[in-house]
């Protein structure tokens, strides 16, 4: 039973994490907007797919980085101030972000082609997202989120991730087709970015005080 509560956690968590951090628009979500804005409502669609795609793809190298890391630094003592203070510094991260403007006349060139390769393509070029989960997938080791089933390891944050990804860009499609546009004041001071990011702050100061 313990096993599928930190599958679980991991995955609503990692959910929350991943659909607060989208809120910075990347290439796939500027691509899925324009899309929706363009009512090419399946191009939107099968881009957010393809971008999701790309996204479960990073989680899974992420997972991997990590356990290969995770066992060189475990016995480094400034693992152990590091982990809490690097989910204190995403949950300020995410607090902050909720409070700035989602898009800013950012442009994206829309070429013609198969949709969800083209989000594919456009998520695996934005490898920033592999180093954040990397980052992410260690403070949870440190904090002792590592189911032992390596399946479960495996798919419970790398689902998790794919998810919350998927779940912004739905959000935003669903917006466009109501209103006929996206506007800031949509993304700002989300409830959901708020939440996850005192929950990550509240977590790496508890880490960190059972560390000291």
């Amino acid at each position: 039973m313990e096993l599928y509560i930190y599958a679980l956690f991991i995955f609503s968590l990692t959910a929350l994490i991943s659909f607060s951090i989208s809120f910075q628009a990347g290439p796939v979500t500027l691509s899925v907007m324009r899309s929706a804005m363009h009512n090419q409502k399946s191009d939107a669609f099968y881009t957010a797919l393809g971008g999701s795609l790309a996204e479960f793809i990073y989680a899974i190298l992420a997972v991997v980085t990590a356990e290969i890391l995770f066992i060189y630094i475990n016995d480094w003592e400034p693992i152990h101030f590091i982990g809490p203070m690097a989910m204190i510094g995403l949950g300020a991260y995410l607090i902050i972000s909720a409070n700035r403007k989602f898009y800013r006349g950012r442009k994206i060139i829309l070429r013609q082609g198969n949709a969800f390769n083209k989000g594919l393509v456009l998520g695996l070029l934005n490898p920033q997202v592999y180093l954040f989960y990397c980052g992410v997938l260690l403070a949870y080791f440190q904090f002792g989120f590592k189911p032992s089933n390596p399946f479960v390891r495996y798919f419970s944050f790398s689902l998790g991730a794919t998810l919350g990804f998927f779940l912004l860009l739905a959000l935003i499609m669903y917006l466009i087709r109501r209103r006929g546009k996206i506007n800031n004041h949509h993304f700002r001071g989300s409830k959901i970015a708020y939440f996850c990011g005192i929950l990550l702050i509240l977590a790496g100061v508890y880490q960190l005080y059972t560390a000291l």
